[in-house]
């Protein structure tokens, strides 16, 4: 099986870039925050989901000398629970989750995040109705049905690797650094 991974490293010298008033920070999340199995137990078809990407038709901002795309933010839900992993066309293995929702190119690789239900502090709804927004996983491509794929058309779903992928590749970078 072949697998495609990307790293970008970006010196800390050159981050946040800062244009006068405009303050452009880099945004990523602390493992915390990852979704474990447990996380996406508790998770349902019909959630909504929020995704990030840099597609095409994205806006372009100028800092400088600098261009960029501002990211997009796109909505679906779940379209299958996410804790049932499902098989993308029968080869690429069973770890990943289905959403509701186009993820045009320029989203892979953007991360799939769970909304908050509930209050924290327990306003407005019992406490232990509190569940915090949790990365779930990585937008990896559209999901198709053979009858898509043989006439072009999309099926309006997208598919994501779960976290546990995620968490895995982490786990196997750490052993490899010991």
């Amino acid at each position: 099986m072949e697998v495609d991974v990307a790293a970008i490293k970006i010196p800390a010298n050159v981050l946040p870039i800062n244009s006068g008033e405009n303050l452009i920070r880099p945004w990523s999340f602390g493992l915390d925050f990852l979704a474990t199995d447990e996380d996406l137990s508790s998770r349902h078809a019909g959630e909504p989901v929020v995704f990030v990407g840099f597609p095409d038709n994205s806006p372009v901002n100028r800092v400088g000398t600098s261009e960029f795309n501002y990211p997009l933010l796109r909505q679906g839900v779940f379209a299958y629970p996410p804790i049932h992993g499902i098989d993308v066309y029968g080869e690429l293995g069973s770890n990943y989750g289905l959403i509701d929702s186009y993820a045009q190119s320029g989203f892979s690789g953007g991360p799939v995040i769970s909304l908050q239900k509930g209050w924290g502090d327990g306003s407005w709804h019992p406490k232990r109705d509190h569940r915090p927004s949790k990365v779930v996983g990585l937008i990896c491509g559209h999901y198709r049905s053979a009858q898509d794929r043989a006439d072009g058309g999309h099926a309006g779903l997208s598919f994501f690797a779960r976290s546990g992928s995620i968490q895995s590749v982490i786990q196997q970078l750490k052993d490899r650094s010991d």
